[in-house]
């Protein structure tokens, strides 16, 4: 109810952003309400594998984690002073000469600053009550000087829990001798506790017909309390024959809040040019505050017991050669961007057509980046405090096991496990960056019927540079100036029906993270994602064919054909030479995507009254792509030789990531504004689509169709009064994903998604 309209480019002009491969989509919000508005909205649903569910994990928060920020409980407690942390870093014998129980109080403040951090390190329980959220908007037209002031104000709250239980998590490769090995074959247990708050406040004045000013903010808080239990067997880390388990507690807050000043202006005595602008600040934030991570190992041994009978015995392992032994991590990012755009369109032939003119325009932003990563490791000064670990987190990591256990004779402290601060690591893992583009465009449009031409040109000067903090290490830059024609083509070939084609040159940048040196984990697996310093830009050239045919208002039959040609695709990778898995962003020489597209867009009244309310909408895809796998069959260790050697029937070229071979949306909708119902049957599908090159020989990883079916009820009553009724997943789908070699197929994760049912309130007044 905020919306005013919402508006889909699928192909590239000149006065749209250099990125808009694979199409853009523009949102206006209302400025200026017709009258006074008021509404309000309270819904409720139930997810059947998470609602009422009592093994849904949790763990201690703050006292406003419920609205999803974090109050402070999980900040680095100031007892955690740079001098501790310096001396957490000096070698254990040092630390023991060191802290001494003397006048400087030194073991008491290492001793404090080690039991102040939480010693919480699996997730606890709980039943997940229902999902919820509420909302309120209003709005009016106000009367200022003789001119028209619109006011519109939206605030939303919702909280949503989602959960599975035991699902699959694995990895499989292609050995030397032919077979899939089990790296690692797991179950995880997920739940998730999202809390989110919105806001949306909108200020016009119209100062004169042809002008107009509007201030636009926009604020969206959302966070995620998240509990993970993994357990399973990692052949490629343990030795032996020991289960690999993992707990991981965290919490991640993303907040953005923006600002933008805008106006549009007609000159002229029938107000033809128009200059229309705007400047803006956003600025967006992640905080992962004191997140957990705790890894051990777990073995099985029968033995006989005084009596002859069977009894197993359960041995825990802290093995620091074979994972990272328990911490706590601390992450921030903070970006705050910069923009601003000027467009002027001056007509000109208006005797011909309306529809000529010119258009012209700039725009700038520039993003400043600051992302911090600490890491604070427990560590095992005595070898006997590993042995103490029997299972019972919660008396392992007790105060009376961390810090200064006691002292010795002569005033040296036994310690217990205490936190040892990873610097080097840290130093790697943050950076500053900054993106800056600067662009300016020509364009015209030119009817002369039944053809019209659409063109120009935008330039586009990208500036990019993402530092780490250890200045040792590799900047990551890209700077490029780059020309990006468009030329659009509209053949009419009677009032209703249209032929297009259109050409155009477009980019695709990476993101800072991606140029960054940053090494993230994956959490469970510990598998790590790099970036990449050498990234390069990919550019892209699209052909576009479309047949368009308008039957009636309302209706639309299109069919469209494309073809994009990609030089330098950025692509996401596993390393198949490293014994250590390792993800990498990088560029292959060149991808292609090509394909049809079918649109309808029709009512079914032609089959009788009875379908006098009914229509269709849908849209069907057919896509093929084709990435080049990077190498030679004759350069040694490379994918291609890898593949040559070990796995022929994979073929030197692999799909998109990300891209499905084909993709249906479709929705028969019943509206009738008589009797106040709207309700909506919809389903979607998509092929199986690459979502990880695996490297070398090994088979890639697929994500598996998800049939979709949904449906919405609505009805109105005495013009105010809304009730909605809703369904999701109803084929109850799960989500899989999985690799093939020959007949066999594993999957790679696999999980629930349960079918949730919703009811929702509204009231409003117009």
């Amino acid at each position: 109810n905020m919306l005013e309209n919402l508006i889909a480019y699928k192909t590239f002009t000149p006065d749209q952003p250099g990125n808009s491969t694979g199409g853009s989509l523009n949102i206006t919000t209302k400025s200026f309400p017709d009258q006074f508005t008021f509404d309000v909205g309270l819904s409720t649903s139930y997810n059947t594998i998470t609602t009422g569910n009592s093994n849904f994990y949790t763990y201690r928060g703050g006292s406003t984690d419920w609205l999803g920020y974090d109050d402070g409980t999980r900040d680095l407690p100031k007892e955690y002073s740079t001098e501790i942390s310096d001396l957490s870093l000096s070698p254990a014998s040092v630390i023991r000469n060191r802290i001494r129980a003397d006048e400087t109080g030194l073991g008491d403040r290492f001793d404090a600053a080690n039991k102040a951090i939480s010693n919480q390190m699996s997730p606890t329980q709980m039943t997940a009550p229902m999902n919820y959220r509420a909302n309120i908007s209003v709005g009016n037209k106000f009367d200022l000087g003789g001119k028209p002031l619109g006011v519109l104000l939206s605030l939303s709250y919702a909280r949503n829990y989602s959960h599975y239980d035991n699902g699959d998590l694995s990895f499989w490769e292609l050995t030397q001798n032919g077979n899939l090995f089990s790296f690692y074959d797991l179950k995880e247990t997920r739940s998730e506790d999202n809390p989110v708050v919105g806001g949306l406040f909108n200020l016009s004045y119209k100062f004169s017909p042809g002008h107009k000013i509007s201030f636009n903010t926009l604020y969206n808080h959302n966070a995620v309390k998240t509990g993970i239990d993994i357990l399973g067997s990692y052949f490629g880390k343990i030795s032996g024959n020991a289960d690999y388990h993992s707990r991981l507690i965290y919490w991640n807050e993303r907040d953005l809040l923006s600002f933008q000043l805008n106006g549009e202006h007609a000159f002229g005595r029938d107000g033809g040019v128009v200059l229309d602008w705007y400047a803006g600040r956003v600025e967006s934030s992640q905080l992962e505050p004191d997140s957990r991570v705790f890894d051990n190992t777990i073995t099985y041994r029968e033995n006989l017991g005084p009596n002859g009978e069977v009894v197993v015995d359960t041995f825990y392992g802290l093995d620091e050669s074979e994972f990272q032994l328990p911490f706590h991590f601390w992450r921030d990012l903070t970006d705050v961007q910069y923009n601003g755009a000027a467009n002027l369109t001056i007509p000109f032939l208006q005797g011909k057509s309306t529809s000529n003119k010119l258009q012209f325009g700039a725009s700038y932003i520039t993003k400043d980046r600051d992302f911090n990563d600490m890491e604070l490791q427990y560590r095992n000064v005595k070898s006997l405090d590993i042995e103490r670990y029997n299972g019972d987190d919660e008396a392992f990591f007790a105060p009376s096991n961390v810090g200064i256990i006691d002292y010795q004779s002569n005033g040296r402290p036994n310690l217990g496990l205490f936190l040892q601060d990873q610097k080097i690591a840290t130093t790697k893992n943050s950076y500053l960056g900054n993106e800056t583009v600067i662009a300016g465009y020509g364009m015209f449009t030119l009817d002369f019927a039944p053809l019209k031409l659409i063109g120009g040109a935008r330039v586009e000067h990208t500036d990019i540079s993402v530092q780490s903090k250890d200045s040792t290490l590799e900047v990551g830059a890209i700077k490029a100036t780059d020309l990006l024609p468009s030329l659009n083509i509209i053949y009419a070939l009677n009032d209703d029906m249209n032929l297009r084609a259109a050409v155009s040159r477009t980019l695709a940048r990476p993101n800072m993270r991606e140029l960054s040196p940053f090494s993230s984990f994956d959490r469970g697996t510990d598998i790590r994602l790099f970036g990449n310093p050498n990234l390069k830009r990919t550019l892209i050239t699209n052909y576009d064919l479309r047949w368009e045919f308008y039957p009636s208002p309302g209706e639309m039959m299109a069919v469209s054909a494309f073809y994009k040609d990609f030089k330098d695709p950025i692509i996401k990778t596993f390393n198949p030479l490293l014994p250590n898995k390792q993800i990498k962003f990088d560029n292959v020489g060149d991808a292609t995507v090509y394909g049809v597209e079918f649109e309808v867009r029709k009512k079914l009244d032609f089959l009788g009254s009875f379908f006098n309310h009914f229509r269709i909408l849908g849209n069907v895809a057919l896509t093929k792509s084709i990435v080049d796998i990077p190498g030679h069959p004759d350069s040694v260790n490379t994918e291609q030789w890898l593949i040559a050697q070990f796995n022929p029937g994979k073929g030197f070229t692999r799909p998109f990531q990300g891209q499905s071979p084909y993709l249906a949306n479709l929705s028969l909708n019943y509206l009738n504004p008589d009797a106040q119902i709207d309700a909506v049957l919809s389903f979607n599908v998509f092929g199986e689509r690459l979502t990880l090159n695996n490297g070398g020989a090994s088979p890639d990883f697929y994500e598996q169709p998800i049939p979709q079916l949904d449906f919405s009820f609505q009805k109105t009553f005495f013009n105010s009064l809304g009730v909605r009724f809703r369904v999701r997943n109803i084929l109850n789908s799960d989500y899989l994903q999985t690799l093939t070699f020959g007949e066999e197929t594993r999957n790679i994760e696999a999980r629930e998604r349960g079918i949730t049912f919703g009811i929702g309130l509204s009231y409003q007044i117009r």
